[in-house]
């Protein structure tokens, strides 16, 4: 396998990983937002 195509690969599972923590973040955000309003 070339070379580029392993730290591509590299890159783009920490850019899905990344995304996933943020999406994780979003929910738990909004979910909070939703027991003070409901408090």
């Amino acid at each position: 396998m070339p070379h580029g195509a392993s730290k591509a690969r590299l890159f783009f599972s920490d850019a899905v990983r990344l995304a996933e923590r943020f999406n994780h973040d979003q929910e738990r955000v909004e979910r909070s937002e939703a027991e003070l309003v409901e408090g």
